[in-house]
């Protein structure tokens, strides 16, 4: 996903990430305030984009994900494979 953010940010510049349990905004009405404030005031836009935290490691595998430096593949998120499994 990381790489995704970066794409965004080559297209529409700076961003502000709002990080959240399972990809979820993870904010209430004063967060998405504060949130909003970081948007220029002058042709400022705001684009909420989320997605699921599980992770798909390049053989398909869900719930795993190869990192950068690290040479096994691990799990995405431990919450979620958690409920995955429950």
């Amino acid at each position: 996903l990381n790489c995704v953010i970066d794409d965004f940010s080559l297209i529409w510049g700076e961003h502000f990430s709002l990080g959240g349990l399972a990809g979820l905004p993870f904010t209430g009405k004063t967060g998405f305030t504060a949130f909003s404030h970081h948007v220029p005031e002058k042709d400022g836009r705001l684009l909420i984009f989320f997605a699921p935290h599980i992770g798909v490691a390049s053989d398909g595998k869900t719930g795993k994900v190869h990192r950068l430096g690290i040479k096994k593949v691990t799990s995405a998120c431990g919450s979620c494979i958690a409920a995955q499994n429950t």
